[in-house]
């Protein structure tokens, strides 16, 4: 380790907990079981046509789940559900108190395997990146930041 990466402060960042997602292959037969045991109803479904895939949030008595299902055999979704049965498929956390660009960079100099080329749009517009389970204990990890408009 060099002085540099000695002297090096973490940034000044919270991460909390946004939401458990579920990779699925039928989305409202999906949605109709949880009804059963969860209380809320579904958040109205919602297309990310960038990442090929449809998905609805459930309150499931305080954190959320989001229910992916694919929408075109080439998403992650899709690869996904070739290689492994519906389920587990990211655990996501929201960054506060440093731009998701920044966090980006900062978990790059700590030699995490994220992937993409930075920050991009998902659900809801937030910015999201995803850390590779490799550097994670096998889960993939998503970060994500909501970003207020700017005032007109």
């Amino acid at each position: 380790m060099s002085r540099t990466d000695e002297n090096r402060q973490t940034p000044p960042i919270r991460l909390s907990l946004d939401h458990i997602a579920l990779a699925v292959k039928d989305l409202t037969g999906t949605l109709e079981q949880l009804a059963k045991v969860f209380t809320a109803p579904p958040a109205p479904a919602e297309e990310v046509p960038e990442e090929g895939v449809r998905l609805a949030f459930v309150d499931a008595g305080g954190t959320r789940l989001e229910v992916l299902e694919s929408v075109r055999p080439d998403s992650a979704i899709a690869r996904f559900l070739e290689r492994r049965p519906p389920g587990l498929h990211h655990l996501s956390f929201e960054v506060e108190g440093l731009p998701i660009e920044e966090w980006y960079e900062e978990l790059r100099r700590r030699g995490a395997r994220v992937l993409g080329d930075g920050p991009r749009r998902g659900a809801g517009g937030k910015l999201v990146f995803f850390v590779h389970p490799d550097s994670t204990g096998g889960i993939l990890v998503e970060f994500s930041q909501a970003r207020k408009e700017p005032a007109q």
